[in-house]
């Protein structure tokens, strides 16, 4: 298999800084308002292009019990030959994971966003196109194709990047359980979730000035109600900072503080934005 070149590709993980579940809709999806935060803890992607069209996934390390049978990379040339198919090229990729799976952290929709902005930039693709391809994939994807502070609406395929915030110590806690996130949208479907009347951009507001209580997300109650090892987690940060949150359907839990330089926390991946 004849090389053409090699990249290597960062995919930073995300926090959702607040998450209100709007409307469901007649397709059974729902929309959304989110306020999206990528920090350090990030995958690399080691990327081949080939000349023997396809795409190849490795993933390292080779402990981890994946299924690649259908995994983001994938889509996202499958998606790229739908709309070029005069694209002449493969991709042989070394999927390096840090983040945890399943954890509401975009793994795999950071992955997938990441080798998208590579070929928007190999395709001189235009970002409006870029962003559809990305909602095609998974809703977290468009978002993180922008990187560090997002505004999102609708199903997720409505993003507009913010000036950057203030550079936050980001302490994470992952329980090691998966949530799945259309399970968590049955149960606040059967519920009457008492969002607040803020906005996501209230929110932005108050970050910019180091206040931490309007960061909210609706799903917390309804999961931690129903997992107890979230729970715990989210009772064990917040009794060592000023707020702690889940992020998207969880199940890993965060934490974030002005000063870094206190080693009073928990155990846990210790980050900034």
């Amino acid at each position: 298999m004849s090389i053409l070149s090699l990249h290597l590709l960062r995919a930073p993980a995300k926090i959702n800084l607040f998450l209100k579940v709007l409307d469901r809709l007649d397709d059974g999806y729902h929309e959304i308002e989110s306020l999206i935060q990528t920090i350090d803890l990030s995958d690399y992607l080691e990327v081949e292009l080939v000349k023997d069209q396809g795409i190849w996934v490795e993933v390292l390390p080779r402990t981890l019990d994946l299924d690649l049978s259908n995994n983001t990379l994938t889509r996202v040339y499958e998606v790229l030959k739908e709309r070029y198919e005069e694209i002449n090229f493969g991709m042989k990729i070394k999927l390096h994971k840090h983040i945890p799976i399943g954890g509401g952290l975009g793994g795999g929709s950071s992955d997938a966003a990441a080798l998208l902005r590579f070929l928007k930039d190999l395709l001189s693709i235009s970002t409006e196109e870029a962003i559809e391809m990305a909602f095609e994939i998974g809703s977290d994807v468009p978002a993180l194709i922008m990187g560090g502070t997002v505004l999102v609406k609708g199903r997720g395929e409505i993003v507009s990047p913010l000036e950057p915030l203030p550079k936050y110590g980001v302490f994470l806690r992952c329980p090691g359980v998966h949530v799945d996130t259309g399970q968590a949208y049955q149960w606040l479907d059967g519920i009457d979730v008492k969002s607040p009347s803020y906005t996501a951009l209230d929110c932005y507001e108050a970050l910019k000035k180091g206040n931490f209580e309007l960061l909210w997300n609706d799903f917390q109650p309804v999961v931690s109600s129903r997992i107890p090892v979230v729970e715990e987690a989210l009772r064990e940060m917040e009794e060592r900072h000023q707020k702690a949150l889940l992020t998207g359907s969880g199940s890993c839990v965060f934490a974030l503080n002005v000063s870094r330089g206190d080693h009073s926390f928990l155990p846990g991946f210790d980050l900034q934005f």
